[in-house]
C-alpha cells in the first residue's frame, strides 16, 4: 500500500475513541483524556485513515506550548499499517502544522529504533537522553528529539 492509500485530516471528536483505543494498544504509557480534548481545540493533530475501509490507522496528538515550542505527545500507528508510510506522513503533515514554531520536541523511548529513524529522516536530532523517564515498562529511559524551523533563525 502506498501512502495515497490513505486520508490524513484533522483529529475531530469522532476520532477520540479510535484514538485512544489505538494510543493504548501502541504506546508505552497511557494518554491522560484531557490530551484529547486539548489536541482538538488546538487544531494541530491529525488521523491516517485508510481509503477503502474509512478506518482510523495512525494519530498525532500536538500540543502548542506557547513559547514558540510545540510538543509531539503522540504519534501511533496500527501496527497492521506500519512500515508504510503512514508514520511519516503523519508526522510531516504535523511539522508543516508548526511551520511557525521554532522548536518541535518529542519524547521517544531510546530502545524504539524504528521511531527514532522516522524522527531522524524527518530532520530532529537527540537533544538529551532522560533516565528513568517511563514508568511500569522494560525500557525506562526516553530521548528528547527536536526539530528546529525556519522560525527559530527569524528570532536570531
Amino acid at each position: 500500500m502506498a501512502t495515497t492509500d490513505f486520508e490524513v485530516r484533522r483529529l475531530a471528536s469522532s476520532d477520540v475513541a479510535a484514538t485512544r483505543r489505538l494510543n493504548m494498544a501502541a504506546l508505552p504509557v497511557p494518554v491522560a483524556e484531557h490530551a484529547y480534548k486539548d489536541a482538538i481545540a488546538s487544531q494541530m493533530s491529525w488521523v491516517a485513515v485508510q481509503r477503502s475501509s474509512n478506518a482510523l490507522v495512525g494519530a498525532i496528538l500536538v500540543e502548542p506550548e506557547g513559547d514558540g515550542t510545540a510538543c509531539i505527545r503522540t504519534l501511533a500507528v496500527d501496527i497492521r499499517h506500519r512500515a508504510k508510510g503512514v508514520g511519516s506522513l503523519l508526522l510531516q503533515t504535523a511539522v508543516d502544522s508548526c511551520a511557525s514554531y521554532a522548536r518541535i520536541y518529542l519524547h521517544v523511548q531510546v530502545e524504539n529504533a524504528d521511531a527514532i529513524q522516522v524522527y531522524k529522516r524527518a530532520g530532529f536530532i537527540v537533544e538529551s537522553h532522560v533516565p528513568n523517564y517511563y514508568r511500569r515498562v522494560a525500557c525506562t529511559d526516553c530521548y528528547i528529539m527536536a526539530l528546529y524551523g525556519t522560525a527559530a533563525y527569524a528570532t536570531e
